[in-house]
């Protein structure tokens, strides 16, 4: 998968779509939604459920393994750039 040059005007209805995302965001209120503080942290924050954390465990499992083996890549390519490419 390559690089390409796209040069198109916006989708507007996707634009307006994660605007309106992004403000009722900003006007969301915390305590309206559960979110919690702690004596360690003054900012509100939510935690995941169970399946929730199942989830993103995994999920940040996948992501991990990617970024190391795309490190190793690129250390083998720095080091051994005629074999590996």
């Amino acid at each position: 998968m390559g690089w390409a040059n796209i040069d198109r005007y916006p989708d507007a209805n996707a634009r307006n779509v994660a605007w309106n995302t992004f403000e009722r965001l900003a006007d969301l209120s915390p305590a309206a939604i559960g979110a919690d503080t702690d004596q360690f942290e003054a900012i509100p924050f939510l935690r995941f459920d169970d399946e929730a954390q199942r989830y993103f465990e995994e999920w940040r499992e996948g992501l991990e393994r990617k970024l190391r083996l795309a490190s190793c890549i690129q250390l083998w390519k720095a080091i051994w750039p005629n074999i590996v490419s």
